[in-house]
């Protein structure tokens, strides 16, 4: 009796945590609003409903700020919907972008991509940029440009998250009209 009462405990919470962990991850989890090749949520980090979008954020970011102060973008395809790959470059361009801080982020299996430079993101406080504000990074396994961010040397899928610390106004006021960074494929190894 006992026996079947542990066993019967064992099994639903395995299934429970189980069930928690899909429900939360990211083969269900999509972010509703879509620009280019990104993808995000007006409620990420929000106290309020949608608690499955809650969870996924606390399990792959643990210190984000509320959605009132902050915008994170995320990508994992490039401009043209194509899978983000480590045995490929990209160039990730963009303007400047109205937040006092802000920073793009290279990620693979939710972690930093760890490289020989130990470079993890590029931000507004240490990217080259061109004299009109406009800049360009080359994400890659090799070596390349004066803004080369590190994609590794063990290939796979990657992904950029882009992150805004205290964003325009006007950024807020339509997250899905802002002008985010192009993500375009270059050669394959």
């Amino acid at each position: 009796m006992i026996l079947r009462i542990v066993s019967s405990l064992l099994v639903a919470l395995i299934l429970g945590i189980g069930s928690a962990w899909i429900a939360t991850g990211p083969l269900v989890m999509q972010y509703p609003l879509k620009n280019g090749a990104w993808r995000t949520s007006a409620n990420l980090g929000n106290k309020g409903d949608e608690m499955y979008l809650r969870a996924y954020s606390a399990r792959i970011a643990w210190f984000s700020n509320d959605p009132d102060r902050s915008i994170y973008w995320v990508a994992e395809e490039d401009s043209t919907g194509a899978p983000l790959d480590g045995n490929c470059a990209y160039t990730i361009s963009g303007r400047a972008i109205a937040a006092r801080w802000w920073s793009i982020t290279a990620y693979r299996n939710l972690h930093w991509v760890a490289n020989s430079e130990n470079r993890y993101s590029f931000a507004n406080t240490n990217i080259k940029t061109a004299p009109d504000g406009s800049w360009v990074i080359d994400a890659s396994a090799a070596k390349q440009g004066e803004n080369w961010l590190p994609l590794g040397e063990s290939g796979g899928r990657v992904s950029f998250v882009l992150r805004l610390y205290d964003p325009a106004d006007a950024l807020f006021n339509d997250i899905g009209a802002m002008d985010v960074p192009a993500i375009t494929k270059g050669a394959c190894k």
